[in-house]
């Protein structure tokens, strides 16, 4: 529970804009402290590139060579700036947009990369470490999920293996399932093929089938080919069906095209219905500017992601993307699977600041984006640059508010103190609250750190998170969370207390089976179990109060009706009943139901107690009462109820209780029951599942609200 509190910690912190809107903060975690890079007036070199990518090597190269006179101080180009110290080495990459630090958005997904490299002494290998960083310095995540990696050298310092780390330098999992790369090279440094490992160093398949990969090379150390190969070395088609894939390369040494085969060297398409080849068109700057599908018959197929045949890329004169556009096989346009829109249309400022952002669809009219809820998009700065209001318009160029946010405009204003206060306003300029976290203004800490404070339309707080400053890396400490987090927090905790007591009492039924014992649960086991079998009841309830606000913030039609609160609390109270009355009984695992009859008899008659017997009741007299047993022969568990009321003189359910429990202390083994244990083990397995599916759908729940938290 601690740890899903930190999460919602920092679950709140990523509320204040959307996804798209958002600007890179510093870091919550922290990492590993690498030393200071060389500044920008170390002795070395520093090269201007357009593209930045990685070799057969896997050595950082440049593309597209820039000199510095082409980069002025009102200049908007894309570009990378390679700095080498004084030994020609790479120490350092920083990605720029004109004069400003910009995130990397084609190659990389960062902003800066900071390269060490330690030479071998001892008869120890030398290691390079590569750590992935924003603009303030702070880690930042590459397009594989990882923040740093650390490279593993041979005597040539060529790379034999590469090893995921996230902020703490620990191994970690990238997207592809995979912790470590191993890599065998040739005499040229050049990896010719290589397996992955998990974190305990095993080797293992990647989440698309691949075992390990052999690699080929032309005259000019381009990677032509790579072929999947399986345990035994066989050749061996992955998840979407292609074992080989090949390239060739232009002038410039771009991918100009991309082909699939299967196992058998036979041409074949990705995913049985994609593109057999793919081919690739840049512009003079580097910049993809087409890229087209084609079948095995050289005709034009779709792309399985967009269902689109050609994507057009177009970009202004310093680099920035101003067009894109899915085209179907015919040439038209076509609404993307991925993105929900036929093209989308970016305007700029004459800084280079994206002012305007319009998905269309293929008619070439605006339409909403499904993942913003918006067609168009619009944004303002102040004359520093920074980001002063964002409008979200809807097909018709009106106001309209996100599903989510239930915002048309987001203001920002900005403080003295360095802290930035965020305002939520509708269509007509009102004052909004959040769908489900209710607030409508947010005040962010400045540099000096400070409190993170949520406010409604009236300006009264609604939640605040204390935010600490560790050098200078943030940590977040949840104070007072949103209520409707506390409702999905306590659900959770009832839900995964009572499958947690539930499953070990069937897990020890499981055993009991298994054993063939006969076992009678004491008293306090039983009310165990009514009580975890109670907190399940109350937990799905939360969960409702959680589940309501949710449904209603991603568009469902109306709120859960409170009919449905009525009803479950109906059905927790007739729940409350039956367990009262179970409480009221006795519970035998593992016994015949002769034996146990016999027993009942022998109580009774030792008690002088008049009575009938039929079948599996006995009526008591005087009276109207009745000792029934319920048995359930495949499994051989029996339940025992005693009257709760107008029992007869002499008759103690206490006496019984004790008589039954003296009877199977002395019993024999009846023998192994394995269709109980069986059954047993099933219900053990869905309690189990159950405590992992509740904090599963908690996290989705979190990662949902939050739109892109990770």
């Amino acid at each position: 529970m601690l740890i899903l509190a930190f999460i919602c910690s920092l679950l709140a912190c990523s509320l204040a804009l959307p996804a798209h809107a958002q600007t890179r903060t510093p870091s919550r975690a922290p990492r590993p402290q690498p030393p200071v890079p060389p500044a920008h007036g170390t002795p070395g070199d520093v090269r201007l590139y357009r593209v930045a990518r990685t070799d057969g090597r896997y050595e950082i190269v440049g593309a597209y060579p820039l000199s510095p006179e082409s980069v002025t101080p009102h200049s908007r180009i894309r570009y990378y700036k390679f700095y080498y110290n004084s030994e020609g080495r790479l120490i350092r990459i920083e990605s720029y947009k004109g004069n400003a630090l910009h995130q990397d958005d084609k190659y990389f997904d960062a902003v800066q990369i900071v390269i060490q490299r330690y030479t071998p002494h001892a008869g120890n290998p030398g290691t390079e470490i590569r750590y992935f960083l924003d603009a303030a310095g702070a880690p930042m995540r590459k397009d594989d999920g990882v923040y740093a990696e650390h490279l593993t050298l041979n005597e040539k310092g060529h790379c034999i293996r590469i090893t995921n780390l996230d902020t703490n330098g620990q191994p970690m999992l990238d997207h592809s399932g995979i912790a470590h790369y191993k890599r065998t090279l040739d005499g040229e440094g050049r990896v010719v093929s290589s397996h992955f490992e998990d974190l305990d160093g095993k080797r293992c398949f990647d989440n698309k089938g691949h075992y390990e990969i052999r690699h080929a090379y032309n005259e000019q150390g381009q990677r032509i080919s790579k072929t999947n190969t399986g345990p035994n070395g066989e050749t061996q088609n992955d998840t979407d069906g292609i074992a080989i894939t090949r390239w060739k390369y232009d002038a410039q040494g771009n991918v100009a095209e991309e082909t699939y085969f299967d196992k058998d060297n036979h041409p074949a398409q990705r995913n049985k219905y994609g593109p057999h080849r793919v081919t690739y068109t840049y512009d003079n700057a580097g910049n993809l500017t087409e890229e087209s599908c084609y079948n095995t018959s050289g005709a034009p197929s779709t792309d399985e992601t967009h269902n689109a045949s050609t994507i057009i890329h177009r970009y202004d004169k310093d680099g920035n993307p101003t067009e894109i556009s899915f085209l179907d096989t015919e040439g038209f346009l076509t609404r993307s699977n991925e993105t929900g829109y036929a093209s989308e249309k970016l305007t700029y400022n004459e800084k280079g600041d994206l002012t305007q952002r319009t998905t269309l669809e293929e008619h070439g009219r605006p339409v909403r984006d499904p993942a913003l809820g918006a067609a168009t998009q619009k944004l303002y700065y102040n004359a520093d640059r920074s980001i002063a209001s964002i409008q979200y318009l809807d097909e018709t160029d009106q106001l309209t508010e996100l599903p989510l946010y239930n915002a048309a405009i987001i203001n920002f204003e900005y403080l003295k103190n360095g802290s930035m206060r965020t305002s939520f306003l509708d269509r007509y300029g009102m004052r909004c609250e959040h769908t489900i976290f209710g607030f409508s203004i947010m005040e962010q800490p400045g540099p000096a750190g400070g409190r993170l404070v949520f406010f409604d339309a009236q300006e009264r707080r609604v939640s605040s998170l204390r935010v600490f400053l560790l050098n200078p890396y943030v940590r977040v400490v949840c104070a007072a969370p949103f209520p409707i987090l506390r409702n999905a927090l306590l659900g959770t905790f009832l839900l995964v207390l009572g499958f947690f007591i539930s499953g070990l009492f069937t897990l020890r039924d499981t055993l009991h089976a298994l054993r063939g014992k006969t076992v009678l649960p004491s008293r306090i086991e039983r009310w165990l179990v009514a009580v975890g079998t109670l907190c399940i009841g109350i937990g799905y309830l939360f969960w409702l109060t959680s589940v309501r606000y949710v449904h209603h913030a991603v568009g469902g039609e109306a709120p859960v009706a409170t009919s449905t609160y009525l009803s479950v609390l109906l059905f927790l109270i007739l729940y409350a009943y039956i367990i009262t009355r179970l409480l009221r009984s006795i519970h035998i695992l593992n016994v015949e139901r002769e034996s146990l009859l016999h027993w009942i008899r022998t109580y009774l008659r030792a008690a002088q107690i008049p009575f009938t017997e039929r079948g599996g009741r006995f009526l008591l007299q005087p009276g109207s009462s009745e000792i029934r047993v319920a048995y359930f022969p495949l499994t051989r568990h029996a339940f025992v109820f005693y009257p709760l009321r107008n029992s007869p003189k002499g008759f103690d359910p206490n006496h019984l209780r004790r008589h039954l429990r003296q009877c199977v202390w002395e019993a024999y083994a009846n023998g192994r029951c394995w269709f109980a244990a069986f059954a047993n083990f099933l219900a053990c397995g869905f309690f189990f599942a159950s405590m992992q599916t509740s904090s599963y759908f908690l996290i989705r729940l979190l990662r949902g609200i939050s739109g892109n938290f990770e």
